[in-house]
């Protein structure tokens, strides 16, 4: 429903809604100490959303309409309940204001509506650049910063739970605003650069201001640790604990998505036009997730998971998405710059960060840029890296205090303790020279929207949907560790009668040996495994490689997740699950007839499985 015409129908229940234009009843006779009446702030409103609403005649009709009709009702309301005499002035002040602040909540929601629809606007930039855009009078004790999209607004975090937004162009403070008692850490501007959104991780709320009046428009409860806008400011992607939360900001719907084991998120980046999701947890792993853009209800697609380093002492710092899709980038705190290409994950060392620590990186354009810090120099390192044509550059800036720093067409914006400044780019005459780490984990998988949900989903109700899970196969010879050897696994089809989907799912790679009593019984294998697996025997099946957790136990805590996902790919519940920590053979069905015997005697001489889900 448009805004507007939600205006008119929310305007007939004035009871709980207030505010008018023009004189009101008992406005001329308040005190002088009264204090400035709430009414004043409510016109205010009205006409800032008659002029969003522009030069549409139906829709500015339509806004004044419910105004005037509204405004008979209030009158109606307090004055039938408290008369209009001289005498009764403090109880219909008393009215009018209780009613007119519900009003003006009500308003300032609406225009948060229209200014999502708002169209960014192009300040220019000042045609004289200056080293330094201005100082503050004392220190900013900032904690966090964010700088809006077209690169003229920028906001500062503190300590303190305050946040303070300047103009680039004008370089003045547009308003300070304190939503939290303490770290406003976590800052970002709608795409319009029309709102600017607050969070503190400690207090787990997420708050909405004009990004340039400072108007408190809402507050989400809850909805906070690192965030992303999308679709424009309608949605918002939070991250707490283990678990990513997708909040529909009008209406406070929400969907959870948990994530692998229970680790804390401690960063979250969007890209690819708002669909990929990468996220870097406490315990070392990362997870990709991909958001259906066109219908963001949808549940989060689980893609993949990895370790950025050998082991799970190597944590990244920063992340980036290349705005194609087509590569992932993070800062590790083992001093590395890596990158992955998507789908293949491939992972590549880029560029050694001289073991500082490094945070966000940000992109303008076709270049990066890290931010790193070494405490025991005191030094501040700039690390820019242009993937393009594998080239790079290093700046080493001592002792600036320096916040954060943002890339524009015009240079470097710094943000240090007592000034912002500006630099230009520098040039990148270094050369990347990019290490393949590995190249072994299974490509992300294509996603499953409507139009591309496999094939095997138009059979749901027909299909027997049998899933088979083990961390390893069996090996010929023991693993050592960190050693990530192919085991086997042999897979006995029995009597089966109706067509099978096999789903077959490992942390370690496998090769399944699958033996069919039937030959074709077998329309669908689904593999899975965080290691590339290999299937020899499924006789024309379709293979279908999907990513999500790798359960070997029903006890496993992400055997549900993994339930659900096998429900999205085939749209069908499962019959059985079986599983173990080193699969060695399975069987499915009654098993009989020419099979090969060495199978089902190893088969029988194994016995069942640990557990099995029916």
């Amino acid at each position: 429903m448009a805004v507007w015409s939600r205006l008119l129908l929310l305007g007939m229940g004035g009871l709980l809604l207030a505010g008018c234009d023009g004189e009101w009843p008992w406005q001329e006779r308040q005190s002088a100490d009264a204090g400035p009446p709430v009414a004043a702030a409510v016109s205010a409103a009205h006409e800032e959303i008659l002029a969003l609403a522009g030069a549409d005649s139906t829709r500015t009709a339509a806004i004044h309409a419910e105004f005037a009709a509204w405004k008979a009702t209030r009158s109606t309301y307090c004055t039938s309940r408290y008369g209009s005499g001289a005498a009764n002035d403090a109880a219909l002040g008393e009215c009018y204001t209780s009613l007119d602040a519900n009003k003006l909540q009500s308003l300032l929601r609406d225009k948060f509506l229209l200014l999502l629809d708002v169209p960014r606007q192009t300040v220019p930039r000042p045609e004289t650049r200056l080293a330094t855009v201005f100082r503050a009078e004392g220190a900013f004790n900032r904690a966090g910063a964010g700088l809006s999209h077209d690169r003229t607004l920028l906001a500062n975090g503190g300590v303190d739970g305050s946040v303070e937004v300047y103009d680039l162009v004008t370089k003045r403070q547009l308003f300070s605003a304190k939503p939290f008692d303490a770290y406003s850490t976590l800052l970002q501007f709608s795409a319009n650069d029309r709102l600017l959104a607050v969070g503190s991780p400690q207090h787990k709320d997420l708050v909405f201001f004009d990004a340039r009046s400072g108007a408190h428009y809402l507050t989400i409860r809850k909805g906070a640790g690192p965030f992303h806008l999308l679709n424009g400011g309608r949605f918002v992607l939070t991250a707490e604990r283990g678990q990513l939360q997708l909040i529909n900001v009008l209406t406070d719907a929400r969907h959870v998505e948990r994530l692998a084991g229970s680790a804390t998120i401690s960063r979250l980046h969007v890209g690819e036009q708002d669909s990929l999701i990468v996220v870097s947890k406490h315990d070392a792993e990362m997870e990709l997730w991909r958001l259906d853009t066109a219908n963001p209800t949808r549940p989060l697609q689980f893609l993949s998971a990895m370790l950025p380093g050998s082991d799970k002492k190597t944590v990244a710092t920063g992340l980036a998405i290349a705005e194609d899709g087509a590569f992932m980038y993070a800062t590790t705190s083992d001093g590395w710059l890596r990158q992955w290409s998507l789908p293949a994950l491939e992972q590549r060392l880029l560029m050694q960060l001289d073991n500082a620590s490094c945070g966000q990186i940000r992109q303008w354009q076709d270049t990066y840029l890290a931010t790193c810090f070494t405490k025991k120099e005191r030094y501040n390192f700039l690390y820019l890296f242009r993937p393009r044509d594998s080239r790079a550059a290093k700046l080493m800036l001592p002792n600036l205090s320096m916040r954060a720093a943002f890339p524009y067409e015009d240079g470097i914006l710094l943000v240090q303790d007592r000034e912002l400044s500006e630099m230009p780019w520098p040039e990148l005459t270094e050369e990347l020279v990019p290490q393949v780490v590995y190249s072994s984990q299974a490509p992300l998988p294509t996603p499953t929207t409507g139009a591309s949900v496999p094939a095997a989903a138009a059979e749901a109700g027909r299909l027997r949907v049998e899933a088979i899970g083990v961390y390893e196969g069996s090996y010929a010879r023991q693993r050592g560790f960190q050693e990530h050897l192919q085991g086997t696994v042999e897979i006995v089809v029995g009597d089966v009668r109706e067509p099978l989907a096999l789903v077959l799912s490992s942390y370690e790679a496998v090769q399944w040996n699958i033996q069919q009593q039937r030959r074709g019984s077998v329309k669908y294998v689904l593999l899975n495994s965080y290691y590339p697996s290999t299937v020899v025997g499924a006789d024309g099946a379709e293979i279908i490689r999907f990513n999500t957790s790798h359960p070997y136990s029903i006890q496993h805590q992400d055997y549900h997740r993994f339930k659900r996902a096998v429900v999205a790919q085939l749209k069908q519940e499962l019959r059985q699950f079986q599983g173990s920590y080193q699969g060695a053979s399975f069987s499915i069905g009654p098993v009989g007839g020419n099979l090969d015997s060495r199978i089902v005697r190893k088969r029988e001489a194994d016995g069942k499985p640990s557990f099995s889900d029916r």
